[in-house]
């Protein structure tokens, strides 16, 4: 490796994503894009199944998994907002699901994203 010369700025060695954290982003993907999947195809189907899922929870739930899978994209990236992002769509499902009595998909949901947190600490510091 060779230094900077004068007037050069040191190239400083780029962050890179865990490897636990790159397959739990790519886990989430495909589950947030299928829930979007469905939610777009089958609305009245779902709000059938889920009696006290009303339309105006149903559209709240239908915004957590693009804001998911935006924020995924932005992690892949190391960057911080993609982080709130997830968290953000986190809130919203745990919130729709406790007022419907989806209590194991909370749970779930609580899992992997305590899963995200844990595997972002590594490279915490070095998000953008």
């Amino acid at each position: 490796m060779s230094e900077a010369g004068p007037g050069e700025v040191a190239a400083t060695p780029r962050a890179r994503r865990p490897l636990p954290l790159t397959i739990l982003l790519a886990v989430l993907l495909l589950m947030n894009v299928a829930g979007l999947g469905r939610g777009l195809t089958a609305r009245e189907q779902i709000l059938q199944e889920i009696p006290r899922l009303t339309p105006t929870l149903f559209a709240l739930w239908l915004a957590a998994p693009p804001l998911t899978i935006l924020g995924i994209l932005g992690l892949w990236n190391l960057r911080r907002w993609g982080l709130y992002l997830i968290g953000l769509g986190w809130v919203i499902a745990v919130v729709v699901d406790t007022l419907v009595g989806a209590t194991p998909h909370a749970i779930l949901a609580t899992g992997l994203m305590w899963l995200v947190v844990l595997f972002v600490r590594p490279v915490r510091s070095e998000l953008r």
